[in-house]
């Protein structure tokens, strides 16, 4: 572990013998790695957010150690991999990046919160999904501050985050779930992690949304909260405090260019566009494939298929929440080509089932999609193209006044030249 990691940091007598006894109780060697659990900067994190009261620190360190175990911390990129519908899903509905450094080389998070469709996202995305992802962005955020520690040969170990409020309204308070449970999670396992948040574009509703917030965070996150109105002059002058005009996105007066997140639709692909699975299928058998739907709205459903040879049969069945009998959507003893696709819109809740029959005496490579689409994803798609519509069309309406304004001008001006040189 390098040797310079609280470099820089003062401590009093007393505070480096509590320092010690925190490493010998807690069982830390010397040698512990650089990874913001063991480390000297994650034990003075610990101890000066707790504000050296010792037993608190010691509490919450263990709590710490507790969660990471409970939530698999050390293998949540694991459970990023192995979820990217999950992940996808909630990246287009929750805009936000990592991006750069403030002046004093913290990390920084850019979180569009304003854009999020909040209840439709508490319909298509689970609490605990939702955690996941949030520990991967702040072990992320971790991992940066680690990398930024030993490349600036000081500590960094806090971050800055940029929440734009651009959009919001009465409809976040939907979001209360979510922000309760990273908020539980970030106050007991991420102390001093937080060097400010600006919280930009902020509209007249947000006082009241805030309200509802406000109990949720730590006492020392609250004081570092900036509230800034939709000002651009206010929004800039604000982010200078710890960033250089270079630094700062163009949307808020900055010369930093490169696109802000934006909120997006979730790719909805027909059944012949998604990557096939495949599985052998053995001579005799049958072999069902079922995906659940579980809006009550319904939604869509999808197949593909891709069979060796026609003693292969391939049918499609849908089985409605309180139907007895499944309906056939495709007969499996009709003919058929060797490969194809079809979709079927549905009203309620279900299960779709796909099935392959081999009637040869030999086993059979099959390929195979089952895609289910909930009403509510649909329709959260359906918003957002709509709403990115009106906003193009009302910034397309915008310039085209701005640059009649602009020509009228220069007609004035050129008629004054005109008279002037009579």
């Amino acid at each position: 572990m390098p040797t310079n990691l609280l470099e820089g940091i003062e401590f009093t007598t007393e505070q480096k013998e509590l320092f010690a006894r925190f490493k010998k109780d807690m069982k830390i060697p010397d040698d512990a790695p650089f990874d913001s659990v063991q480390d000297d900067i994650a034990v003075y994190r610990f101890l000066s957010g707790k504000k050296w009261v010792y037993q608190d620190a010691v509490d919450q360190y263990q709590a710490m150690l507790k969660y990471r175990k409970d939530d698999d911390v050390d293998h949540i990129e694991e459970w990023i991999k192995a979820n990217p519908e999950t992940v996808d899903l909630i990246e287009a509905l929750y805009p936000q990046t990592q991006r750069g450094f403030d002046r004093d080389g913290r990390p920084v998070s850019i979180q569009m919160f304003g854009r999020v469709p909040a209840k439709r996202f508490v319909k298509l995305v689970s609490v605990e999904d939702h955690r996941k992802y949030h520990i991967y962005q702040m072990e992320k955020l971790m991992e940066s501050c680690r990398n930024q520690t030993l490349k600036l040969g000081r500590p960094v170990y806090k971050t800055i985050a940029i929440v734009d409020l651009e959009g919001i309204g009465i409809e976040a308070r939907y979001f209360y779930p979510f922000l309760k449970d990273m908020a539980s999670m970030d106050n007991q396992n991420y102390p001093e992690f937080i060097h400010r948040v600006y919280c930009v574009n902020a509209p007249w509703i947000f006082p009241t949304l805030y309200g509802l917030a406000k109990p949720l965070l730590d006492p020392e996150t609250k004081r570092k909260i900036q509230v800034v109105p939709r000002k651009p002059q206010k929004v800039l002058a604000t982010l200078k405090q710890d960033f250089e005009l270079e630094k700062i996105n163009i949307k808020y007066g900055g010369k930093e260019s490169t696109p802000l997140p934006e909120l997006r639709g979730v790719e909805v692909k027909e059944g012949h566009e998604h990557e096939k699975e495949e599985q052998k299928i053995q001579a005799g058998e049958t072999l069902e494939i079922s995906r659940e739907l579980g809006d009550p709205k319904g939604g869509r459903v999808m197949w593909g298929y891709h069979v060796e040879s026609h003693d292969v049969k391939f049918g499609v069945e849908w089985k409605g929440k309180k139907e007895k009998k499944a309906s056939v959507l495709l007969d499996i003893d009709a003919p058929k080509d060797l490969e194809s696709h079809g979709s079927q819109s549905v009203k309620t809740a279900g299960v779709l089932t796909i099935k392959f029959t081999n009637t040869s005496n030999e086993s059979r490579l099959i390929k195979f999609t089952a895609i289910a689409y909930s009403a509510t994803l649909l329709d959260t798609n359906r918003a957002i193209y709509e709403s990115k519509a009106k906003e193009k069309a009302a910034k397309e309406k915008a310039e085209k006044v701005k640059a009649g304004k602009e020509k009228a001008e220069e007609q004035k001006a050129e008629q004054a030249k005109t008279t002037k040189a009579k």
